[in-house]
């Protein structure tokens, strides 16, 4: 595992969008019945790691789409503190979707068993169906795609969002929110723009992420900044940097970085990833930027190709090509921020995950 092997990855994205929707989308329509979808009251999307940052992505499709209440939450959170305390008003509630792309997820394994303990209907999304976690889960669902190289996640975290993307759409379809015909032209919508945009956004800015990487060698730290669906793609974003590079990184909600992370003051020019679509909270974004520059911030901007909201406030602007839904903008947000860690990972010569060598052998 190196840092070809994690562009390798990245370069992968639209074939695995094109290659692997349809399939996913079979397996999505199989995995639960009407009935059990017509009875879900309330969601709850648990895992750890890349995949509790997948379920925070995921929440604006379920919300918007499928109009039902969703809860993402950590692994942990939900199996030793959560599940106990699930609204028992409406049998085999909550919905639990519970991701592992390995399926070992030790947590998210405890999190699927005290959930069937408390009743609730549990669905593993797991590339691996018969793990733990795929034995532990009521149903499963298979997230696996076709193989290659490896690296920190970033195959499999597609795999993940997409598949959870797609069960909204089986649930707004299967509630009668929108008939059968318009479901399949919002598939065929979400096949081929975020195909289209991931091909894009790669062709634009393979070599601008590669020059950024170059102005963020010096740094030991920086941060990753988004709001609504996008959350998750800052966490996920800070994650790669940090899994591939060794180096600190961390993801922050928009208004909350203004409340906490503004106030930083030691670190001059720390580098700060504003990441917006133009969705429900860019207003805010700029704003916000306007802020971080203000503090002496290096702001870097993930913003639609064109915009004139928050990019033009930014030092440096990382645009996404192409138009897609708010909901399904993850999909192709985490793409810059993933070249950047790829690159940076070059170019420092550090090798993904320390190895796993050492202390780093050690997996608890």
């Amino acid at each position: 595992m190196n840092a070809t092997s994690m562009l390798q990855q990245i370069a992968s994205l639209p074939g695995l969008v094109r290659d692997e929707f349809d399939v996913l989308d079979e397996r999505v329509r199989r995995a639960l019945n009407h009935h059990d979808l017509l009875s879900t009251k309330r969601i709850v999307v648990t895992g750890s790691g890349d995949s509790y940052m997948a379920a925070l992505a995921s929440e604006l499709a379920f919300e918007s789409l499928a109009q039902i209440p969703v809860e993402p939450i950590t692994a942990m959170q939900f199996a030793r503190y959560g599940a106990a305390y699930q609204p028992k008003l409406f049998p085999r509630n909550p919905l639990v979707l519970a991701i592992s792309a390995g399926g070992h997820s030790e947590r998210t394994v405890e999190a699927v068993q005290a959930a069937r303990a408390e009743g609730a209907l549990t669905l593993a999304l797991t590339a691996v169906p018969d793990s733990p976690l795929g034995a532990g889960a009521e149903v499963v669902l298979n997230t696996a795609v076709k193989d290659t190289p490896p690296g920190p996640g970033i195959r499999t975290y597609t795999a993940s969002l997409l598949t959870l993307m797609l069960l909204a759409i089986r649930l707004r379809e299967v509630r009668d929110l929108i008939s059968q015909e318009q479901a399949n032209t919002l598939r065929r919508t979400l096949k081929r723009d975020a195909a289209d945009a991931l091909d894009a956004t790669l062709k634009t800015l393979s070599g601008p992420t590669r020059a950024l990487a170059e102005q963020l060698k010096p740094h030991s730290s920086m941060m990753f900044v988004g709001d609504g669906p996008n959350l998750g793609t800052a966490h996920f974003c800070a994650a790669k940097v940090s899994e591939a590079c060794g180096i600190n990184a961390s993801g922050h909600e928009t208004e909350e970085w203004k409340h906490v992370q503004y106030y930083i003051s030691a670190i001059a020019k720390l580098p700060t990833f504003f990441i917006s679509p133009g969705g429900r909270g860019h207003d805010r974004v700029a704003e916000v930027i306007q802020a971080a520059r203000r503090v002496g911030r290096f702001v870097i901007a993930v913003v639609p190709q064109g915009d004139s909201v928050a990019g033009p406030l930014a030092d440096v602007v990382l645009p996404v090509q192409g138009d897609i839904h708010e909901a399904f903008a993850p999909l192709v947000y985490a793409l810059p921020g993933a070249l950047v860690a790829a690159h940076l990972c070059a170019i420092l010569d550090r090798t993904p995950f320390n190895g796993f060598s050492g202390p780093y052998a050690i997996r608890e």
